[in-house]
């Protein structure tokens, strides 16, 4: 609509009160291209023709990196971009006994998700995508429980429930597609009267990243699920490349080299271990290893995708007092219905 409203030559002043109503104020390159850009590359007209499937939402990076980091920002004020217009519905000591909970809680899960428990009152600016996936799905039902208004919690439980169906490591079903589809849409009809509430200074904060959501499914049919097609693992692999140029002179040079040379020898010890393990064992003096590596005690969910549940590395610690009474509601609000003492 707003670029429509600059086609047809509306005024500056009616194009900016539509802009700041649907939350957008520029032409996308790729999406709705300015006119000047449609005269310059006419050939990329098939592509405009496609839409939003062209370019689809890494929906982890927005889940993760955006909406969920966002909401924690606007719900205990820490969102420098809003001053004083922000919800506030966790207040200092409640924030402060929640990431006291999150801390402790830290000796009872494995040392890899340990990390992500780190205290969110002091560390929140610090937490990276697997920190918030964490909060999203384990920890979040349980320590706002009770702990922010109402209509906050179901808001957030919304969103908690869709990213279970979006980010499971499995193919989605057409009715779990339209399920996610329908708890997205309900969260965004419960965040703009409570959150966005119509407020201009709140509009380039909140409203363009959560209408993004609202694309998440619909690039599922066209893309696969949400886990195929993130970026993490290539922004991984790229986080390996510095390491390995040795010349700031040649870089260019000495990294081609490098990973020419790391993928050589990644081809030989694959083959000679697969091909001729005699050969290889007699070469390096030990054994191929070829039992499972899993450490003792490891719980296996699913063989296919293989899904693992880690041991902890200490003992685990009784749930006792008010971490108990804190965890009562929560089951009842999922409907467990075999609790044990």
């Amino acid at each position: 609509m707003v670029e429509e409203a600059r086609r047809t030559g509306k005024s500056k002043t009616a194009v900016s009160a539509l802009a700041q109503k649907e939350g957008f104020k520029g032409f996308s390159l790729f999406l709705f291209p300015s006119p000047e850009t449609m005269a310059r590359y006419p050939f990329l007209t098939y592509l405009w023709g496609i839409g939003s499937e062209l370019v689809p939402y890494d929906t982890l990076h927005l889940f993760l990196c955006n909406v969920v980091p966002r909401l924690w920002e606007l719900f205990t004020g820490e969102n420098d971009k809003l001053g004083d217009e922000q919800p506030w519905v966790i207040s200092k000591v409640v924030c402060d006994a929640i990431g006291h909970e999150m801390k402790v809680g830290r000796r009872t899960v494995p040392l890899n998700q340990a990390h992500s428990l780190r205290d969110i009152s002091q560390h929140s600016g610090s937490y990276e995508a697997v920190d918030w996936l964490y909060f999203l799905l384990s920890v979040a039902e349980v320590v706002l429980a009770d702990r922010i208004p109402e209509e906050y919690f179901n808001m957030f439980m919304l969103l908690f429930r869709a990213a279970r169906l979006l980010f499971k490591p499995s193919f989605m079903t057409e009715g779990e597609i339209q399920e996610a589809d329908m708890l997205i849409k309900r969260f965004c009809y419960a965040f703009y009267p409570h959150l966005y509430a119509g407020k201009a200074d709140q509009l380039r904060d909140s409203r363009p990243t959560i209408v993004a959501l609202l694309d998440v499914t619909a690039n599922i049919p066209y893309c696969g699920p949400a886990w195929s097609f993130w970026h993490f693992p290539m922004e991984r692999l790229l986080g390996t490349l510095p390491r390995l140029i040795r010349s700031r002179r040649f870089p260019y040079a000495a990294l081609t080299t490098a990973v020419s040379s790391k993928n050589s020898a990644e081809l030989v010890t694959c083959f000679a271990k697969a091909q001729v393990p005699q050969a290889w064992t007699d070469a390096m003096g030990k054994r191929i290893r070829r039992e499972n590596q899993d450490p003792a005690g490891t719980f296996s969910i699913s063989k296919e995708p293989k899904v693992d549940l880690l041991p902890s590395t200490r003992p685990a610690a009784e749930l006792i007092g008010e971490e108990l009474t804190r965890m009562t509601p929560v089951l009842r609000l999922e409907g467990a219905s075999n609790v044990p003492e």
